[in-house]
């Protein structure tokens, strides 16, 4: 038995030169101790079993060695993302790990539904992107990357950035000629988009009809004035980002002042 000879090799390279830490324990080292197990250590491992001196070949075992990693994340998600009213928002999630994680995203604890067509969408790289970002979307988000080694995620919280309204043309006095039409504009920048709302100068709020057209631009047409359209119109621009804080400009309609005679409001 003092005779026998224990070589061990990985793929096909003496143990010493494969660079990897290793130890050989009990007699005529028959067992190979890997230390501080790395990626690179995964291989075909084989034991080369001879006598010293005999003729006979040596006898030859082997195994071959997965190694797997836990995920890691790169980069964490950071605490708080903020998002812009309806452009697309990319949350990424670089992970590593062996083999390849998986990843899911959840929001508020719930698996996002991920479908073609969703607005939810997860790239190649597993980032996560949302179309069209809404109000409603605010929440955590949270990004879960597993496999057979182990699982990590992250978490942040999207807050979507709104802004108040800016009246950025306010309405101004008017001189409307009777039986002409005219337009008093009121528009207005905000996050969300502000809706508009306009108020008649007998105090009811004015809705689109065939004399009245609140226009998309959020300005007022006035169809066909006659001397009862005149007074004091008032808009109101409002979002969820301005409620209590409604920004107001007014315009008065009134009679011109002509030298030559013509129909004029009264």
């Amino acid at each position: 038995l003092y005779q026998v000879e224990t070589v061990w090799q990985k793929d096909g390279v003496p143990i010493e030169e494969s660079g990897v830490a290793f130890s050989l324990i009990g007699l005529w080292n028959r067992t190979l101790s890997l230390l501080q197990i790395e990626r690179h250590y995964g291989g075909v491992y084989s034991c080369h079993v001879s006598l010293r001196g005999a003729p006979a070949p040596p006898v030859v075992a082997q195994a071959y060695l997965t190694v797997q990693e836990a995920p890691t994340l790169k980069i964490q998600l950071p605490i708080e993302t903020l998002g812009e009213l309806g452009r697309t928002l990319t949350l990424a999630c670089p992970v590593a790990g062996h083999p390849s994680p998986q990843i899911t995203w959840l929001r508020n604890a719930v698996l996002l539904d991920i479908q073609a067509g969703s607005r939810y969408q997860q790239l190649r790289n597993g980032s996560l992107a949302l179309g069209s970002v809404a109000l409603s979307d605010t929440g955590m988000y949270q990004c879960q990357a597993t496999n057979p080694a182990g699982e990590v995620s992250s978490y942040t919280w999207l807050r979507v950035k709104t802004s108040a309204p800016v009246l950025l043309s306010a309405p101004s006095n008017m001189t409307v000629v009777e039986g002409s039409s005219t337009s008093i504009e009121c528009s207005a920048g905000g996050a969300p988009l502000p809706n508009i709302t306009w108020i008649h100068p007998d105090g009811h709020e004015i809705i689109s009809d065939g004399k009245f057209r609140v226009l998309s631009s959020g300005g007022l047409e006035i169809t066909r004035v006659v001397a009862d359209d005149r007074g004091r119109y008032t808009c109101t621009r409002a979002n969820e980002a301005g409620r209590g804080l409604l920004m107001r400009g007014w315009t008065y309609l009134r009679r011109p002042t002509s030298s030559r005679p013509r129909r004029t409001l009264a």
